[in-house]
């Protein structure tokens, strides 16, 4: 079983001190679990899951981060940018590239739309985290901040 792990992101803790992620802790107590992180600058922080995925670096992916998927198995497939969500029940990467790879933006599937965290291993894909979308908002192309 994964470790649940959080981070949390504010946009006024990253103006105060330059890094708006703050990472929880995981307190057991005899009736509950609490998750504590650093001190907030605000009272609504935008909370992200770990996925339980380590990308080809070691690095752990979160909701919202930023990858290159990269195709081992497949020589055809270039590698291309996505998302990594939350899609209906399970953890996803949702591709910002749909014209490298010719398919349109509205299907669900391993090269377009929605790929699933189960296909990574059937289909040799590493990933490669290069940011996230509230630290690096420049990876995303125009009109993906809010999808």
């Amino acid at each position: 079983m994964n470790r649940l792990k959080f981070r949390a992101w504010g946009q006024e803790r990253h103006d105060l001190y330059g890094k708006g992620i703050s990472y929880s802790n995981l307190e057991l107590m005899d009736d509950s679990i609490l998750f504590r992180f650093n001190h907030f600058e605000t009272d609504e922080p935008i909370i992200m899951q770990f996925t339980g995925v380590y990308d080809m670096n070691n690095k752990e992916a979160y909701e919202n981060d930023i990858v290159i998927v990269h195709h081992m198995m497949v020589e055809n497939i270039p590698s291309y940018k996505a998302e990594v969500v939350w899609d209906k029940y399970r953890f996803a990467l949702r591709n910002l590239e749909y014209d490298k790879l010719n398919v349109n933006n509205t299907g669900y599937g391993l090269f377009g739309g929605i790929t699933t965290y189960a296909n990574l291993d059937l289909f040799g894909v590493n990933l490669n985290i290069i940011g996230n979308r509230y630290e690096n908002p420049g990876l995303l192309k125009e009109g993906d901040f809010n999808k």
